[in-house]
Parts: structure tokens; sequence; C-alpha cells
């Protein structure tokens, strides 16, 4: 495994699947002032994505983060693997971080990205 370390910053990993040759693993920064507290429950990684998470403590709030990498293909089984992780943290501040592998600019065009973003909305998270 691979640790890049960023001057000022703790990181926590979700290391690459061994027998994968590209798309596989997390890393996920924050400042060293702020505390972190991985959620193992969040530590997930199936044929659809891989994401790790926890809550985030700084000195003006507390919000849970979860960062993820989807897979390329299975967009269907993606949102709704993924919205029911997420649907566990509706009633609590949340930030949703990564690379879904989804382009937004066809949110008219693809049923998928349309999905996926009103899947995304629906639980008051807004894809940027």
């Amino acid at each position: 495994p691979f640790d890049y370390s960023i001057s000022n910053y703790n990181a926590e990993h979700l290391y690459a699947i061994e027998t994968k040759k590209k798309g596989s693993g997390l890393s996920l920064y924050y400042k060293r002032s702020h505390l972190f507290y991985r959620i193992s429950s969040l530590d997930i990684r199936n044929k659809y994505f891989e994401c790790l998470g926890g809550r985030l403590k700084t000195e003006h709030t507390e919000l849970y983060v979860i960062a993820v990498y989807r897979f390329h293909g299975n967009e269907v089984e993606f949102v709704d693997k993924f919205m029911k992780v997420v649907s566990k943290y509706n009633d609590k501040p949340l930030l949703v971080v990564g690379d879904f592998n989804i382009d937004l600019l066809n949110y008219d065009n693809d049923i998928n990205v349309d999905k996926f973003v009103s899947s995304m909305v629906s639980e008051s998270l807004f894809p940027l």
C-alpha cells in the first residue's frame, strides 16, 4: 500500500484491492487540528463501489463524511446500494465526497444520471 502524506493533514485509507490493476482504493485527508472517528460499518467494498467514512469534529462543527469510489458500470445497482448507506445518516449533517464516475452534465439525457441526482437530492445532498 502507498501512503501519501500531506503536511498538516492526517489520512484514513481503504487500500486498493491487490488483484485489481486500477480503479480501487480510497484516501480521506483532514486537517490535523480536526478529529476523525472512523466508523467501521462505513468501510464497504462490493462490486458496485467502495467507501469509507466517519465522524469529523472541527472547532466549529461536527459532521459525518463518506468518501466513495464507484466502479464503472452498474449505475442502477450502485444508486440503490449506495442510497441505503446514505439514508442511515439522513438526519445528521453529512458530506459525501468522491468519484462517482457519473457525468452530471448528462442529467437531462441519461435516466441513470437522473436517478442518481434525484436520489441524492431526496436525501438533501446536492451533487456539484
